[in-house]
């Protein structure tokens, strides 16, 4: 726990469930990252852990958040409602009419246990509650598939997560990992997004046992199934349920459909599956061997997994792999693929295959079946060594986590006056001091991640720069390093002071086609009366998007250009502008408004 010494114990806890609150929206059951956030949640919230659990939803199309009641929470934590319900209905209808954003309480603790890379305005909103409020975060990072295995994603989703994750490194006091693997992935990625010397990665392993008994009506529509394997997951490329496919397919062929167990799979038809889906279907052996179930709910869940002969679980890679331990939960061994963090999840009491390697599944899957004597001692090795806790004690760490952030020791996200930074895209970073997040500080919508800079669209682009002063240094003037587009166009910017309407500096300037132009604004001597560590907002337009009558900005005007880089100075640094004109080509004794060819490299 490195870094993060001064407890403060009575901070509020505050949940952010939006990623919980649209699963339930959209599906009938639970799956394994919005499971997470229901079990921790409802420990959370019944036991009073800290100064108390509150439950809130980030609106991005108001780019605030608003207060869930717990008992909407629970409804959705405990399985009650999903989909079209009336507390769902009504909590939405009530998404729809808020005007009112909540307000973080002082020495509170946002805590984000599910995904919410996709969420337009989320990063930026974080970070602006940060400085306002002083708010602590830890961001739950369940796994890194987006940039490693982009093939099993949508197109646009590596460049999507990887802004997110450069955003999430600069808000999150912690960010949490679920296995040593991801964290890995993380620490691997990390030195891509800030200072490799701070790591602020941390693990909180998700072996919690899984379903608690609930009462209610016994689920019956299993019962007639004959003995059976089980094999739970979404159905999607990266699961790879075609290798079990064929394994079955395989073993019914050795020893006929009628001596071997049937596969059940429980799970959705996800991403890509189509298919699988036709072909399963019109796959009369298959179907004889192998049954789908894609509306199972998490009650009935308990009465497959209780049973079922022995479970499989197949994937390229995982975060974690909440199957593995729901099978452990219910003292049935898990035959599991060889890769990632599957081998964590099942605390080395699982039966592992080579990742990829139908003939290695096919070998454990006839041990499992016909040597007694190998599952006798794997069952004997499980109820021995089971690696599985109550969720208690997981929440208990995490309070332990959370409790450990120092408010007072901020993770650094306002930038050094007198450097020059530039604000290379993604794929462009290597690490260094230098290179600033541009997902950090370019605000709103207006921006565009390319290949090897950060565009800015039709409109307005904000850019937020926290900058932190040298004492007894005011800074008098602020650089900044523009392309122009490939016709040439007139840029205005007007910057402004934490937020206040007045601005402290304005410039205008005319940029050749495809060309760099550095351009220097001189800023009021109202900053000197500024905190020292204080956020200049920069807002980007072309002049001729102005309407006349107005004076309002047409979001319709072509691409501005790039940007790509800032250096916010104090009068007479000329070692600090001679570095910034340095990093683009400019000779040091440039005025400043000229312009320079640019080969991207």
């Amino acid at each position: 726990m490195s870094g993060y010494g001064t407890r403060i114990t009575n901070a509020m806890r505050i949940f952010d469930i939006s990623d919980l609150v649209e699963h339930a929206r959209r599906n009938v059951a639970l799956s394994g990252i919005q499971r997470v956030q229901a079990e921790l949640g409802k420990i959370f919230l019944r036991r009073g852990l800290g100064g108390g659990a509150r439950f809130i939803y980030f609106i991005q199309e108001k780019k605030f958040w608003i207060e869930i009641d717990p008992s909407e929470f629970l409804t959705i934590a405990d399985h009650a409602e999903f989909r079209s319900g009336p507390v769902i209905a009504n909590l939405f209808a009530r998404i729809e009419r808020a005007v009112r954003p909540f307000k973080f309480p002082e020495k509170s603790v946002l805590i984000n246990l599910g995904a919410c890379w996709s969420r337009a305005g989320y990063c930026q909103a974080v970070l602006q509650e940060r400085r306002e409020t002083g708010v602590s975060c830890i961001q739950f990072v369940h796994d890194c598939i987006p940039l490693l295995f982009p093939q099993f994603c949508d197109e646009g989703v590596k460049e999507d997560y990887s802004q997110w994750l450069a955003c999430a490194s600069f808000y999150a006091d912690i960010l949490l990992s679920n296995s040593q693997n991801t964290a890995a992935d993380l620490r691997r990625f990390h030195r891509y997004y800030r200072d490799k010397r701070l790591s602020h990665v941390q693990v909180l392993g998700l072996n919690g046992r899984s379903f608690e008994r609930q009462n209610g009506e016994r689920v019956t529509r299993f019962d007639q199934l004959s003995p059976y394997v089980l094999f739970v997951g979404t159905i999607e490329p990266r699961k790879d349920h075609g290798l079990v496919f064929e394994a079955w397919r395989q073993l019914s062929s050795m020893y006929g459909e009628n001596n071997i167990p049937t596969l059940i799979c429980v799970g959705k038809w996800g991403w890509k599956s189509e298919q699988l889906k036709e072909f399963y279907a019109q796959d009369l052996e298959l179907r004889n061997v192998i049954k789908i179930f894609d509306d199972v709910k998490d009650f009935e869940l308990p009465r497959l997994y209780e049973g079922c002969e022995f479970t499989v679980y197949n994937s390229f890679y995982e975060g974690w792999g909440l199957p593995v331990t729901e099978s452990l939960s219910f003292n049935k061994i898990p035959i599991h693929s060889s890769t990632s963090s599957l081998v964590e999840a099942a605390g080395g009491c699982g039966v592992v295959f080579a990742v990829g390697n139908q003939t290695d599944l096919v070998d454990r899957v006839e041990k499992m079946l016909w040597d007694a004597e190998f599952r006798a001692q794997a069952e004997q090795k499980l109820a021995l060594q089971n690696p599985l806790e109550d969720w208690t004690m997981i929440a208990d760490r995490l309070e332990q986590m959370a409790d450990s952030i120092d408010p007072g020791c901020r993770i650094a996200d306002y930038y050094e006056s007198e450097m020059s930074y530039r604000l290379p895209p993604p794929k462009r970073r290597k690490g260094e001091k230098d290179e600033v997040a541009a997902e950090v500080v370019c605000q709103g919508e207006n921006w565009i991640v390319g290949e090897w800079a950060m565009w800015m669209g039709g409109g307005v682009s904000n850019l937020n720069l926290p900058l932190k002063f040298p004492k007894g240094c005011v800074p008098s003037s602020l650089l900044v390093a523009l392309m122009a587009p490939d016709t040439a166009i007139e840029i205005g910017l007007i910057v402004t002071l934490n937020g206040e309407d007045s601005h402290i500096g304005t410039a205008n300037r005319n940029l050749v086609a495809g060309e760099i132009t550095i351009i220097k604004i001189d800023l009021s001597e109202r900053l000197k009366l500024a905190d020292r560590k204080s956020i200049l907002d920069v807002c980007i337009y072309s002049v001729s998007g102005l309407l006349p009558m107005s004076g309002n900005l047409d979001v319709q005007s072509p691409s501005k250009g790039a940007l790509l880089g800032f250096c916010c100075m104090s009068g007479g640094n000329t070692d600090a502008e001679v570095a910034f004109r340095a990093k683009f080509g400019f000779p040091p004794r440039d005025s400043g408004y000229q312009t320079g060819s640019l080969t991207p490299s």
